[in-house]
């Protein structure tokens, strides 16, 4: 009997040591799965204080996605609003490279639905979902059990998905719940990057206009100015070549004056009839055209690309007009690492052939240029308030302020123009800050803080490459300096502190104190007045909070 009983509470111990060990080895994989998410959003959170191009930081988004879920399989997809779709941006997983830039209606699939609805969805049985595209997944001869798929959201709006397949067991609401939060991490991240990516974007357009306008107005040889606009469309648009064509006034016949790509030298000086071809189109009619597909286009004329064994798939080709007359036309031909050139594309070539086209009128292009300069800066200015809806407005107050400021003290009209797109994009860097802590209603953390304090350095490589901006550096990277030294990036005192920067810094801090925010009222104007005056000499350079008093007074601001 007492052997039984040992026997049988052996047996009972070993039952339970079973059950600890059972406990302990599940709860082993909790933590190592723990220390994998832990680990992949710190990878995220690096990311976010990263530059990484927009490509490379999908990718690593994806991975990561990849990692959390322990699936071998999967895809981004960004959402194209302009045309109500989604576009694969990153996929992985077999033969999966492939769908890189398909295209699917929001609506239609697993992922269209889930884009649509603003939801997570999971698909157990892929094979008998009626939303899964099944030819999709045999065109690539791919297996899929089932489906995870989540919207990446930025303030509830659906900017894409992120969608991975085939769990090692079947996903759980646990799965989806991870990579909800995953998603949300994500669409910070990829938001910040795409904002970061126009405003380069459209720097750098913004730079081809200027060079262009610096070759219109520096020479006489139309022969240069022509070559010129067509390398620098070229460039911004991203085209594999380009041409553009002069109307032969005693012929009518249209002449390639430029030819760039790599079979260029075999149309230049080549002729066409004004009427053939897509260029002879718009020639005669002055509207122009985006073509997709230029092997269909009735319209085009095979003879060149047989002449230079050149293969034309899709193209841009504008009128030149000087005073209503059309004196040429202008192409940009098979978009580089895209499908076809986009609208906005378009509308960017129209102004390039536009001030190739005026080149002769050289003072109304100067005046235009300058214009489209300035507002191209606002648009910068409010892409970056639009972040914060207190701060709407500001960068045109300070630049308002900052001119009177620079007026008073007779800065010349040079510098003025210098200071005027220095204020306006003062605050050019927060394009990189996290959302979150610029609209923060409670007191920042000094972490926080550290973060507001990279936005003047930002700033600054953000237009440090562009020469027409390069004066304004010291104004942006400077304005947050203190007189007293106390101040930041460069803790930088006195006179030390550049002039246009010493000046903003006064307008940025009047316009602070008299603005809402998110975490207090705006102080009356008299009582902002009296701060300035009373930090001048520690906050405020004695020179330019001077002029500011003297404007105030005046009622000049």
């Amino acid at each position: 009997m007492k052997n039984l009983s040992e026997k049988g509470l052996g047996s009972f111990f070993e039952e339970e040591l079973r059950v600890i060990n059972d406990q302990m080895v599940d709860l082993s994989q909790k933590l190592k799965k723990v220390s994998l998410q832990a680990k992949v959003l710190e990878e995220i959170s690096f990311a976010i204080g990263s530059s990484l191009p927009l490509n490379k930081l999908l990718d690593l988004i994806m991975d990561s996605a990849l990692k959390v879920t322990e699936t071998k399989a999967g895809s981004i997809l960004l959402v194209d609003e302009e045309k109500e779709e989604l576009v694969f941006e990153v996929a992985k997983g077999g033969k999966a490279e492939k769908l890189i830039g398909y295209r699917i209606k929001i609506g239609e699939g697993v992922v269209g639905r889930v884009a649509s609805e603003g939801r997570a969805l999971i698909v157990s049985e892929a094979e008998k979902s009626e939303d899964f595209k099944k030819k999709m997944a045999l065109d690539l001869g791919y297996q899929v059990k089932d489906i995870l798929c989540v919207p990446i959201k930025v303030k509830e709006r659906v900017i894409g998905v992120i969608e991975v397949l085939n769990s090692q067991r079947s996903f759980t609401l646990t799965d989806q719940e991870l990579l909800i939060g995953f998603a949300n991490q994500a669409g910070v991240v990829i938001n910040n990057t795409c904002l970061l990516e126009r405003v380069n974007k459209k720097i750098k357009e913004l730079d081809a206009l200027l060079k262009i306008s610096q070759s219109v107005n520096s020479t006489l040889k139309l022969s240069e100015v022509l070559k010129e606009t067509m390398i620098r469309a070229e460039e911004v648009l991203r085209g594999d070549a380009s041409s553009l064509l002069l109307i032969d006034k005693e012929t009518g016949e249209l002449v390639f004056e430029v030819a760039l790509g790599e079979k260029g030298d075999k149309v230049e000086k080549a002729r066409m009839a004004k009427k053939s071809g897509i260029a002879g189109w718009v020639a005669e009619k002055g509207e122009s055209l985006k073509i997709e597909n230029v092997q269909e286009d009735p319209r085009f004329c095979k003879e060149i690309d047989e002449k230079t064994g050149y293969k034309t798939k899709n193209m841009l080709c504008v009128p030149l007009k000087v005073k209503d007359e059309i004196i040429g036309v202008a192409q940009v031909l098979n978009s580089i690492g895209r499908d076809k050139f986009s609208d906005e594309d378009l509308k960017i070539f129209e102004g390039i052939a536009h001030q190739a086209a005026v080149g002769i009128q050289n003072a109304r292009l100067y005046q235009e240029l300058q214009d489209f300069f300035i507002g191209t800066i606002k648009a910068l200015a409010q892409a970056i308030e639009a972040k914060d809806p207190y701060t709407r407005g500001h960068s045109e107050r300070v630049t308002t302020i900052s001119l009177v400021i620079g007026k008073e003290l007779g800065l010349p009209s040079e510098d003025l123009d210098t200071l005027k797109i220095a204020g306006l994009l003062h605050d050019i860097g927060k394009i990189g800050i996290d959302e979150a802590i610029l609209t923060k209603s409670s007191k920042l953390t000094n972490e926080e803080f550290e973060v507001i304090k990279t936005h003047p350095n930002k700033g600054a490589e953000i237009v440090l490459h562009i020469k027409r901006l390069k004066n304004m550096i010291e104004g942006i990277q400077h304005h947050h300096e203190k007189f007293n030294g106390q101040g930041y990036p460069g803790n930088l005192t006195g006179e030390k502190i550049p002039l246009f920067a010493r000046i903003i810094a006064v307008a940025d801090a009047f316009d602070a104190m008299t603005s809402n925010r998110s975490y207090r009222n705006a102080m009356e104007r008299e009582k902002a007045i009296e701060e300035v005056k009373n930090n001048i000499g520690s906050q405020f350079d004695p020179l330019a909070a001077s002029a500011f008093l003297r404007a105030c007074e005046r009622g000049k601001i």
